[in-house]
């Protein structure tokens, strides 16, 4: 114990000065596992970490008794090292964070002093602008604070007497202890952008939208800004951000400003220098300040409904579903839960109700953005506690059919993703999807994705495109999870936040004599639609039949040609059917389907994932590849009885769409059957969407 205590005596004492690119640490502890949550938890709970703080070498950033400076005018070919050396000279860092500006912190007022007595300051040629830092809430402060505020939030979680007061610990939290507001400071942002731009553009107006409307900012937040007036028809969005760029670029209040061009909707990041906050800029339409605005109508209806809303945003963030690339966004999380109250037993009003009045259409891009504010009386809704809603709202989508259908805010019911194939064929409420669609050179809505949410006013725009299949199963699972908890109100926030959730993942219950799995219908069924009769008045119903069919039938390819296994064919009443060597030769028209299988060599067995010579384009072909070479290897083995021989049930369920595999073994060598049950319920999952992928590209 001492020598670890004198180890980590010794990190600290190599701590200064210390550059980080994320976020800096306390101690070693805390940097060897700052990416892990759970460890760093368990680490910022332990007996050493608060010895640590309790040090001298910590008391700087516990007290937060450090004077800083802050930089702008960084470029980004401009290393951090070089800012160091040069920062360096005036006195001991104690503390440094490099994003699109820059924070230095001291441990003596005295070197800040030194530097701005200095009225130039220059690196590697490029002149900096410093200025003496002040205390705002969007400062990022020292881990150890942090940590030290993140433990006492979470100990308060611990000990709050019921939801209310978990709920104003986690609002002070992520937003501030005081009655700190964020109206002021996009307000402040907004006029300063209207004043450096008003000459080059008298028409202009500035509008707020996104966290800083709806009240779910947290700190950390962006403000995001529409400026109307400036763009004039098809004029180009990037050319005018440069524009602007150029413009602000000359006001002393913007600063690290950049066009990202390459978004699906263009925007101009910036710093705001008074507030140091940062802004993103757009210039495409009205539809982000009507979606604000549709939010904040909701909101309205019941409080409960904003604090949901902050609460599933601070969940998400905490597990990883939210943020860049392929996660969830906050706005549509914020249209899970809309859509989720749109139905029974709450049934708020749907958005085509809120569209009624033709006075109040708002068009923009050909979309419709305007609504009537209808007064509503949910009586459920006001009759239901805040944990009632979790448990409804974690129930909801624990259980909702992905595969099959579209979540859709706009009509307030889930709506069948096979419709939406036929634009044609949608209900006469899709009136103006359908002639952008018809008229317009615009893909229709995105079906393909793991979970589809049509915006409610761009109808083509699927807001969760990017959404992989494995994140909604981490989505799902975390629902599971909250179903089991909403019922300990004194520590639910906590568990939800803080505990980890059992692992939900699909998994085969491989025992003796019985193997069973699950796979549920992905989005990815596309192919199946060409098959479907047009007069056929349930389409969805077909299509769930035919993907039955074919699981089945590639359930049958994988052992017949893949694993070479014996495949027979059993009817309801027992009797064999007939010696299957091709999934065709299959029964396709029943709701369970029995095979009776065997096989005298253990084909699944230190399987390669791809042939020798890779030339195959097809998994398909490329599996039989694999299989032959395993061929050659087994050329001398004349095994004259099976290994392995088993029943296959393959059950089919309709809500939601899955088949139920379930393999009872009638004869095994040894520990074949297990090994072939591990092997099946971890592959066939994902060579089936492999194979259902092809298939599509191929339609």
């Amino acid at each position: 114990m001492q020598k670890t205590q004198k180890t980590m005596s010794n990190a600290i004492d190599n701590l200064t000065p210390e550059v980080s690119n994320t976020k800096p640490f306390c101690c070693l502890i805390c940097k060897i596992t700052l990416h892990t949550r759970a460890a760093l938890q368990h680490h910022l709970l332990s007996v050493e970490h608060n010895q640590l703080l309790k040090s001298n070498k910590m008391k700087p950033y516990i007290t937060g008794q450090l004077s800083g400076v802050f930089v702008t005018g960084i470029s980004s070919s401009c290393r951090t090292d070089h800012l160091l050396s040069y920062f360096s000279r005036f006195g001991n860092i104690v503390w440094i964070c490099r994003k699109n500006y820059l924070l230095v912190e001291y441990a003596e007022q005295t070197s800040v002093d030194k530097i701005l007595r200095l009225t130039q300051h220059f690196v590697n040629g490029e002149k900096l602008f410093v200025k003496k830092r002040e205390s705002t809430p969007q400062d990022t402060a020292p881990i150890a604070q942090q940590s030290m505020q993140s433990v006492t939030f979470m100990e308060r979680l611990k000990t709050a007497a019921d939801i209310s007061e978990q709920i104003a610990e986690l609002i002070a939290h992520v937003q501030g202890s005081e009655s700190y507001t964020f109206t002021p400071q996009h307000g402040v942002i907004c006029r300063d952008i209207y004043e450096a731009i008003q000459y080059s553009y008298p028409r202009c107006r500035i509008h707020p939208f996104g966290s800083s409307i709806t009240g779910l900012h947290f700190w950390t937040s962006d403000v995001d800004v529409y400026i109307s007036g400036i763009r004039r028809g098809n004029a180009d969005e990037k050319k005018l951000l440069f524009i602007l760029k150029s413009i602000l670029n000359r006001s002393d209040r913007f600063t690290s400003l950049f066009v990202i061009g390459h978004a699906k909707i263009p925007i101009l990041k910036c710093l705001h220098v008074p507030t140091n906050t940062s802004c993103d800029i757009n210039v495409r339409n009205m539809l982000g300040v009507c979606n604000s605005h549709l939010i904040k109508y909701y909101q309205d209806i019941d409080s409960k409904i904003q604090e949901m809303m902050i609460i599933i945003k601070y969940w998400a963030k905490i597990h990883k579903l939210t943020g860049a690339n392929v996660l969830f966004t906050n706005y549509s999380l914020c249209m899970m839960i809309i859509f989720f109250l749109q139905g029974k037993p709450y049934l708020l009003p749907s958005v085509e109700n809120l569209q009624k009045d033709p006075g109040v259409a708002n068009i923009q891009d050909g979309w419709n953005g305007g609504f009537t504010k209808v007064a509503v009386i949910s009586t459920h809704l006001h009759n239901s506690s805040l944990l009632d809603l979790f448990a409804d709202f974690f129930s909801f989508y624990a259980d909702f059919d992905y595969g099959t259908y579209v979540i859709c805010p706009y009509l307030g019911r889930p709506f069948k993703k096979t419709d939406f194939m036929e634009p044609d064929s949608l209900p006469d409420a899709f009136k103006i999807y359908k002639n952008v669609v018809k008229n317009k050179d615009i893909m229709p809505l995105k079906l393909e994705s793991g979970i589809c949410i049509q915006d409610p006013f761009e109808q083509t725009r699927n807001v969760t495109a990017v959404v992989s299949l494995k994140l909604l199963q981490n989505f799902v699972n975390l629902c599971r999870y909250g179903k089991q908890i909403v019922e300990q109100e004194k520590q639910f926030l906590f568990k939800l936040f803080y505990s980890d959730p059992p692992n939900f993942e699909r998994q085969a219950v491989v025992q003796n004599d019985v193997i069973k799995f699950s796979i549920q219908m992905s989005p990815h069924f596309n192919y199946l639609s060409k098959q479907v009769d047009k007069d056929i008045a349930d389409k969805t119903a077909a299509t769930k039949d035919l993907w039955f069919n074919s699981v089945k039938d590639f359930m049958i390819t994988v052992l017949t040609i893949f694993l070479r296994f014996s495949v027979e064919e059993i009817n309801q009443s027992g009797g064999k059917v007939r010696k299957l060597n091709h999934p065709s030769d299959a029964s396709n028209d029943v709701q369970l389907a029995h095979l009776r299988c065997s096989a005298k060599l253990a084909y699944w067995q230190n399987r390669k994932n791809s042939p020798n010579k890779n030339e195959a384009k097809s998994l398909i072909d490329r599996e039989k590849a694999i299989t032959a070479e395993m061929d050659s290897l087994f050329k001398d083995i004349t095994p004259l009885v099976n290994i392995i021989e088993f029943d296959l049930f393959l059950e089919k369920r309709i809500d939601p769409a899955q088949v139920l595999f379930n393999f009872v073994k009638i004869h095994s060598y040894k520990k074949t059957f297990k090994a072939f049950g591990q092997f099946i319920s971890v592959r066939f999952d994902s060579l089936f969407e492999t194979y259902e992928r092809e298939l599509n590209s191929f339609s």
